[in-house]
């Protein structure tokens, strides 16, 4: 079936706004793929409508059935990895095949203390 692999440094899953993201990708596939896509991104989850929003990709043109690439992302100051009653902001890394039959993720927190802010009740209004 093949193997993908994202090996962050320091096996770390929590990180500051702005901080550098390094580490490795590696595969090991039975068919040789056009090209692989690795992405930092977030998205959210909860009620109502799902966002993502790609903050870095990095392509690997043609790669050979096994191989492995470094990388190296910068974190944006926002937004910051939350959970709340209605919504949580998830952070992500994944590595896809350009046909999309493989993949592989890898979760992360990123925020200015390296834990997800707790997002609070919203106020009430004066009506």
């Amino acid at each position: 079936p093949g193997v993908l692999v994202i090996q962050i440094d320091g096996e770390r899953t929590s990180f500051v706004s702005g901080e550098r993201l390094t580490g490795g990708v590696a595969w090991h596939l039975e068919k040789e793929p056009r090209g692989m896509d690795l992405r930092l991104f977030w998205y959210t989850s909860g009620m109502g409508t799902q966002d993502v929003g790609i903050v870095q990709e990095m392509h690997i043109e043609t790669p050979a059935l096994g191989g492995d690439r470094r990388f190296t992302f910068t974190l944006p100051d926002r937004p910051y990895s939350a959970v709340g009653q209605y919504l949580t902001i998830h952070w992500a890394m994944e590595l896809v095949t350009s046909d999309g039959k493989k993949s592989q993720r890898a979760e992360l927190v990123m925020s200015p203390s390296g834990q997800p802010v707790t997002l609070g009740e919203p106020a009430e209004r004066d009506t």
